[in-house]
């Protein structure tokens, strides 16, 4: 009756792109499911494969947020894609290699190894030395070299 209208607007900040099962949608800062957006798309980590069920899109949302506060990781890490049997690969921006992360358990380990290992031995060993990276068991890191000619092994 007094004729006034209230609007609340609020920016919904992007940290996770999902594709997965004919859906595609982005995760908020807030782990909030949001829409896309017709003019612009947001630089940030995409998620595929199969992403089932919340608690799987939760622990992709934490992941997103750990990689956006570490300066390393939110430069290097592009895509995570999930397996089957819910165990993660971690698609790198450079580099010909993929990242065996395995089940989404002690996910700040695995990430400071990974930051020790790029930021110190991958620089002295090449960049295109191995086409996996293994993250999956406590404590230690596996490569795998890539094959080249009769060469392989890790």
């Amino acid at each position: 009756p007094s004729g006034a209208i209230c609007i609340k607007v609020w920016q919904q900040t992007p940290v996770l792109r999902v594709f997965s099962g004919g859906k595609n949608y982005y995760i908020d800062i807030n782990g909030n499911k949001t829409g896309l957006s017709n003019s612009s798309a947001a630089d940030v980590v995409v998620a595929t494969g199969k992403i089932r069920d919340k608690a799987t899109v939760s622990y992709l949302h934490r992941m997103a947020m750990l990689l956006r506060q570490n300066e390393l990781w939110d430069a290097q890490i592009e895509q995570i894609y999930v397996e089957d049997n819910g165990e993660w690969i971690l698609i790198p921006r450079t580099g010909d290699f993929e990242i065996v992360f395995g089940a989404p358990v002690n996910i700040e380990k695995k990430l400071t190894r990974l930051n020790v290992f790029m930021r110190d031995y991958l620089p002295e060993i090449g960049w295109d030395k191995y086409s996996k990276i293994n993250l999956k068991f406590d404590k230690q890191i596996i490569c795998t070299k890539k094959d080249i000619g009769n060469e392989s092994g890790n």
